[in-house]
Formats: C-alpha cells, structure tokens, sequence
C-alpha cells in the first residue's frame, strides 16, 4: 500500500518505516473492536489514506490511491460491525493513562451538521 504523492516531501525512507511502524502498532491496539481481519486491513487503508497527502481524502480516492476495490473502504466504514462501546472504552483508557497531566484539558467538538442534497448517495447528518 503505497501512496505516491510525495510534492515537498521531507521525510527519508527511515521516516517513512517508521511511521508505518507506529501506526501499525497504534492500529493493534484497536484489533478487537473490530470483527475480522478483513475489517482490520480496509481500516489501516483508511487511516493511512485520511493522513496522507491525497488533495481529497474521501473513501473512492483512498480506494483508489491504495490499488483497492472503489468501495471497499466505504464498506469497512459503513457496513461492517464494530464493537462501538469497545472503541469507546480503549480510546477513554488511552487518553486517560497517556494524554493526562498537570496542564492537560480535554475539549469535546461536536462539529457535525446537516448535509444538504438529494442527488449524493447516504446524504445525512455526518
């Protein structure tokens, strides 16, 4: 799974292992909120897409950047079962045991709104 935009590219080929290192193990750690493996592989692709360098980082250009069926990333997001309590518990564990101290605030944003539209397909509050 390589993403091929590399304009103003800093990072040497050390880097790049390494980041996919971390997010690879990052990504472990959330294995059991999902139901099978196949889950887990259309994630990591989805989670690789949204921080790469894609000018538009929507499910079809993540698809296509990581040589994948167009909507099999839509799919793992949007049809698949995940365990959303569990989800909710280990992010809430992580960020209480690594993201807290002396000077740590915690802001919630709820920055959704309603999508306007009839011709999009699955056009809805998001």
């Amino acid at each position: 799974m390589e993403f091929a935009h590399t304009e103003d590219a800093k990072m040497d080929s050390t880097d790049s292992v390494n980041i996919r290192t971390d997010l690879t193990r990052w990504l472990r750690r959330f294995e059991a909120c999902t139901p099978d493996q196949n889950t887990r592989n259309y994630f990591r692709i989805y989670i690789t897409g949204r921080l790469s360098k894609l000018p538009r980082k929507n499910c079809e250009a993540i698809a296509l950047q990581a040589n994948v069926p167009v909507r099999s990333v839509q799919w793992c997001l949007a049809k698949q079962d995940w365990d959303h309590q569990k989800m909710r518990n280990k992010i809430q564990k992580i960020v209480a045991k690594e993201h807290t101290g002396k000077h740590s605030i915690g802001i919630i944003d709820e920055t959704s709104f309603v999508k306007k539209g009839t011709k999009t397909p699955g056009v809805q509050r998001q």
